[in-house]
């Protein structure tokens, strides 16, 4: 049963809202009218039915004004991510008719009601999915994740489309060991620049790609930290450089070509934001991302000078 909680700036709980029974969350953003958005997936109690993927709207408040499911009869569909573009529609990304060993990743565009406006699928190979999706300054979309084959032989995934879902370039790449892209950032000079993990689950995976051609500008699977499970979210610094939590609940800042500046140890492990006044908030939970153990959701504050 997945739940909408809203903190303050100092962490105390304003509201919480708990939705239906069966319904998982992936991501949530707030919308320009001061409400939220929220994907992920449903699943019936019902044996016969299979996984759909799952858009709701809410108000300021957390209350739901509408929301939707929607995949195919016979295999699973769920969405990891989604975005309000600048044209204020919305666009998730996912998994689209997986079989346990084909699938497509998909973009779905709907209007601010919620009504579907397109639908385009994605694939590089047997497998692919969607992991993270943003919208650049040029109203471009781009998503991340993977492209392979299901339970392994994975490489790491980027798509760039213009902004009615029409391919421009797909770039999947090899690593050492499977790797997968979990988050996305625009850097400042356009570059794009992925993360997720390298070397089958055991290190960090940080990447920045050309946004003309989707070419590789760097990559680095960094071995020197094993067992460490990926990065799980990436955001500019506004100093330079970028911010990165992996699923070890370690806060990593990197220069602009990927090396380490600093690397400290937190209490959360799925997302990080940094405030206008330079603080850094991550939230998430001792909880892996693609399932196996979980734990109790968290937000952690951090004022630190380097």
């Amino acid at each position: 049963r997945a739940a909408l909680v809203k903190a303050d700036q100092n962490g105390k709980e304003e509201w919480i809202q708990y939705l239906d029974a069966g319904s998982y969350l992936f991501s949530v953003k707030e919308t320009s009218d001061g409400g939220y958005i929220a994907t992920g997936y449903y699943e019936c109690d019902d044996m016969d039915c299979y996984p759909d993927l799952y858009l709701l709207k809410t108000d300021s408040e957390g209350a739901v004004e509408w929301e939707i499911s929607d995949g195919t009869e016979e295999n699973n569909e769920w969405a990891k991510d989604v975005i309000e573009t600048d044209d204020e529609h919305l666009v998730i990304t996912g998994v689209w008719n997986d079989d346990g060993w084909n699938s497509k990743a998909f973009l779905r565009k709907y209007t601010k009601n919620g009504e579907l406006v397109w639908h385009k699928t994605f694939s590089n190979s047997t497998a692919n999915e969607g992991n993270a999706l943003m919208e650049n300054s040029d109203n471009e979309l781009i998503f991340v994740g993977y492209s392979g084959t299901q339970h392994g032989a994975y490489k790491f995934f980027m798509v760039k489309t213009d902004s009615d879902g029409n391919q421009i370039w797909k770039k999947a790449k090899e690593s050492v060991g499977d790797a997968i892209f979990y988050s996305v950032c625009e850097a400042p000079d356009g570059g794009l620049v992925g993360a997720g993990f390298c070397n089958s689950w055991r290190s960090n995976l940080i990447a920045k790609r050309n946004p003309s051609n989707g070419n590789n500008v760097w990559n680095e699977c960094i071995i020197g930290e094993t067992s460490v499970g990926g990065i799980y979210d990436i955001t500019p610094a506004l100093g330079g450089g970028y911010y990165l939590i992996d699923e070890r609940s370690n806060l990593i800042k990197i220069d602009e070509d990927g090396q380490i500046i600093f690397t400290e140890q937190v209490s959360s492990n799925l997302s990080v934001i940094e405030l206008s006044n330079g603080d850094i908030v991550v939230g998430g939970g001792n909880a892996f991302i693609d399932g196996g153990y979980g734990g109790s959701a968290t937000i952690t504050r951090l004022s630190f000078t380097e």
